[in-house]
């Protein structure tokens, strides 16, 4: 017998043969904010509850999809999962599993409200535009903390930076 060749006669028995979805499992996700008091969120989250709330409605309508059909996330788990992501260091697959997600829907999820916050930077980061502002606010600086020619900080953190050298070289020095 060829194995090449078909058989005419087919047995109609193959052809009435059901296919059989398998059920989806829809995971049920943990409401992180009655789950845990604000000491526990706080340790978690690195923010509090209430600031999660107010980032929330800021950026809820560009991360909620328009229905709750087929087990979708909500803005809120999408947020956590983000801000876990955050003050963790994490890599997504703890995070993932933190939040009850495939890894392949919270790196979508990071990445979607990363950006949602990043466009909210106008409304909360203020740089100086002018001189006189640029002034004013260098001032300001030198009056709290002795910063001198400081028009700006990012969250305290240190970003080290090579002396260009030349006369002003010292000013550089960490």
């Amino acid at each position: 017998m060829n194995l090449w060749q078909s058989s005419s006669s087919s047995s109609s028995s193959d052809e009435d043969i059901p296919t059989i979805r398998k059920t989806k499992v829809y995971r049920k996700r943990d409401d992180y904010f009655t789950k845990f008091d604000e000491l526990e969120f706080f340790q978690r989250f690195r923010l509090t509850k209430r600031t999660c709330l107010v980032l929330l409605e800021q950026i809820k309508n560009s991360i909620q999809l328009e229905t709750n059909r087929g087990g979708s996330i909500q803005a809120k788990t999408k947020l956590l999962l983000t801000v876990r992501f955050y003050a963790t260091g994490n890599m997504l697959r703890p995070v993932a599993d933190f939040a009850g997600v495939p890894i392949a829907s919270a790196s979508r999820i990071v990445r979607k409200v990363s950006e949602s916050i990043a466009a909210l930077q106008s409304n909360h980061i203020k740089m100086p535009n002018t001189r006189q502002e640029m002034e004013t606010t260098a001032a300001e600086f030198y009056r709290l903390a002795r910063f001198p020619r400081v028009i700006g900080a990012i969250d305290c953190t240190l970003i080290k930076m090579d002396s260009p050298g030349g006369t002003d070289a010292e000013i550089y020095r960490l």
